[in-house]
Parts: C-alpha cells; structure tokens; sequence
C-alpha cells in the first residue's frame, strides 16, 4: 500500500513540475535553460539544434526533423511565415509555411542571398535577402517590390509607386512609375533612389546590368534605357 501511494505521488509531482514538455505541440521553458529564442511572437526550441521547432505563440508551426531553424518572420498581412533553416551542409535557406487555407503566395529563390514572395490574389509582392542567421525585408511599406536582379557587388528592384490612364496614339492606357531600390550586397540596409523614376505602360520592368554600375532598363516599346547607378547613390559604389 505504501509503494502505491509513493508511485502515485512520484506521477502528480512530475506532471506538476515546471518546464517540462511532453511533445513539441506545446512550448514550455526547459527547466533550469534558456534553450531557446525569443523572437516577437515566435519561438525556437531548441536553439541551433537539428531537428528542433518553430512555435508562433507557444504553439507548434512547424517541426524540422532534418533541419535546424535559425529565425522566422511574418509576411506582410499574414500572408504566411518564412523561416530560415540550415541544411545538413551548412546552407541555409527560406521555406515559406502558409498559415491559412486562402495564403496562395509563392517563394522564388533568386541568385545568391535574394529571395522573392509574390501572393498576386492579396496582392502582396516583397524581397527578402539572407544574411548569417537573419531575415531581411529589403521592402518594407510597399505592396509591389519586384524585378529583382543583381550582379556581383549590388542588387536592384522596383516597386510601382504610381498609375494612370493615359492616351498614346489614341489609344487609351494605363502607364505606370517605377521607383528603384539600390542593396549593396554583403552590407546592410539599401537606399531608394530619389532621383529615377522609370516610366512604362506595362506593369512589369525588365531591369539588367552591364558592368557593376549601369543598369540597363527594357521597355515594353523595346526600347532601352542606361542608367550610371554612382550618379545616384556614389556612396554605395
């Protein structure tokens, strides 16, 4: 009788003790640790671990068995999360996990550190890079972040900052301003550029290099236009 009320109090008191996790679909503390990150409403436990989880809330996301996940961030109007995860090989990359059924947004790896994220039915397009265990939104406070392209010192993309309906050889269009946002690559932050404004009556800027400064821009006339970028930001060349 005595071995039973001893086993059954041993039981009570492990359910009650703090920081323990019986499975990854809840988040607790590790008892005594702080094994894990913090980052605004999310999650990792356990840090720089393969197979550990990202939590949203205290409550599981997703479970990487065969990765680690290194960081997470909210797209803009809860159009999914992006997390960056190691590889066994020590790459590290962004996965995308929809958190809605009505999230239709897609995740293109660009060269290098650069991804895109375009969701055209909520019409929310934006351009992240990778840097050591961060996520950077180079696109913050703009829906329409696109045609991205870079060489080997910088990257370049466009957002729509206006449209209007116009009139070209009797023919009504819409013709639309493009604003250009100039990253250095392995340094933080970008700058816009103030002073280019690109104007087009397509919807889309098929932007390219020749050389590390110039930017060339194809129009949808065929016609190209050449831009020096140092005559518009000479302190980041």
């Amino acid at each position: 009788m005595t071995v039973r009320i001893h086993l059954v109090l041993a039981i009570s008191l492990t359910l009650l003790l703090p920081g323990i996790s019986w499975g990854l679909e809840a988040f607790t503390r590790p008892l005594g640790q702080s094994a894990h990150l913090e980052m605004g409403n999310f999650q990792i436990y356990p840090i720089n671990h393969f197979g550990n989880a990202l939590y949203l809330k205290q409550t599981l996301l997703k479970h990487f068995p065969e990765q680690s996940v290194r960081a997470a961030l909210n797209i803009r109007d809860d159009r999914g999360v992006l997390a960056l995860v190691e590889e066994q090989d020590g790459m590290l990359k962004l996965e995308l996990i929809r958190t809605a059924d009505d999230q239709e947004g897609r995740l293109r790896k660009g060269r290098g550190e650069f991804y895109e994220f375009a969701d055209y039915k909520a019409g929310v397009q934006q351009v992240f890079r990778v840097q050591a265990d961060h996520i950077e939104l180079l696109s913050p406070g703009v829906r329409t972040a696109s045609g991205l392209t870079l060489n080997d010192t910088h990257a370049v993309f466009y957002h729509i900052s206006e449209s209007q309906e116009v009139e070209i050889a009797g023919q009504a269009k819409r013709r639309y301003t493009f604003r250009l946002h100039l990253v250095k690559r392995n340094a933080p932050g970008k700058v816009l550029l103030q002073k280019l404004r690109i104007q087009d009556t397509s919807a889309r800027l098929r932007l390219g290099w020749r050389g590390l400064s110039i930017l060339t821009a194809t129009l949808s006339n065929g016609g190209v236009q050449e831009y020096d970028l140092r005559d518009y930001a000479p302190g980041f060349f």
